[in-house]
């Protein structure tokens, strides 16, 4: 948009204030001589088979001339744009405009394209960047990773117009988010072992369960009645209501839950190692010095 003319004495122009002058365009045309590459085939001939020649062609170029019309187009500059009381019309120079439309002179720089990312334009076509931004519009990041003051102690992950600090494995961010220190619980080893862990105890209370289920069934050999079967008797005398009668599904039941509680004595003794064995390996992290091949 063309900026607004400024109507003011010669005395009263501020800074950045250019005369409005007339332009007009001024055409010319003519013929001019142009060179170019102009193609040529040559023949060449090759043996294509017994006592035959076989005739080939390849391009080559050799400079012509050729005559070609053209038309230019000029602008001159006419005398100062006068109005109609005598004063000669004014506006902002290319690259500033108005702070508002009462104010004699033009003071805000402009950029065409406007600046990017927060950039604040501080001269005509030249922006201020932000930081982790630079070019002439702002529009190029800036890789912090590749210069030292980034201050990451292990790895650094460039982002546009920022960066991140990361750890090695076995390591987490500190509150500053750019030191790293020792965390046992990041490493893979320790996830492993605790799931592992996780696992048994999940298995140990169900293993309880069937011990409870197990001893339930346990019916003391005191209290079960001795009464001789007989052919005559076995179908007519009654067992408490009390007792249980075991029948071929009982017994098996029984059998399963004692190999259970077999089972149950095996895992409390794994994990018991599986403890031990965590809190060595805990020990032996914390004595764990970082290096650059930390894994």
């Amino acid at each position: 948009m063309a900026p607004e003319l400024l109507r003011v004495n010669d005395a009263g122009v501020g800074e950045h204030v250019c005369r409005n002058s007339a332009y007009q365009d001024h055409v010319t045309s003519g013929i001019t001589i142009e060179t170019y590459c102009k193609p040529v085939f040559k023949p060449y001939t090759i043996r294509c088979g017994y006592n035959t020649r076989c005739t080939r062609y390849r391009t080559v170029y050799h400079l012509g001339y050729r005559k070609r019309y053209v038309t230019y187009t000029s602008q001159q500059t006419s005398q100062p744009a006068v109005d109609r009381n005598g004063e000669t019309r004014y506006k902002c120079c290319m690259g500033w405009k108005q702070a508002n439309g009462r104010s004699n002179h033009c003071s805000i720089p402009t950029c065409t394209p406007e600046c990017q990312n927060g950039g604040l334009c501080v001269s005509p076509d030249h922006c201020a960047c932000r930081r982790g931004w630079s070019g002439r519009l702002c529009a190029d990041d800036v890789n912090e990773c590749e210069h030292d003051y980034h201050g990451c102690s292990q790895i650094c992950k460039n982002t546009n117009g920022t960066y991140q600090c990361g750890c090695y494995e076995g390591f987490a961010l500190t509150a500053d988010t750019r030191t790293c220190q020792v965390c046992i619980s990041c490493s893979s080893e320790f996830q492993s072992l605790a799931a592992r862990v996780e696992l048994v105890e999940r298995e140990l209370g169900e293993m309880k369960k069937n011990q409870t289920l197990y001893n339930s069934f346990q019916i003391p050999a005191a209290v079960l009645p001795v009464v001789p079967v007989t052919s005559t008797t076995a179908a007519s005398v009654p067992l408490p209501s009390n007792h249980l009668v075991l029948n071929d599904q009982h017994i098996s039941q029984i059998e399963r839950i004692q190999s259970l509680s077999e089972q149950i004595s095996m895992l409390e003794e794994r994990l018991e190692g599986c403890t031990c064995r965590n809190q060595r390996n805990q020990r032996t992290q914390y004595r764990r010095q970082p290096n650059n091949g930390f894994r």
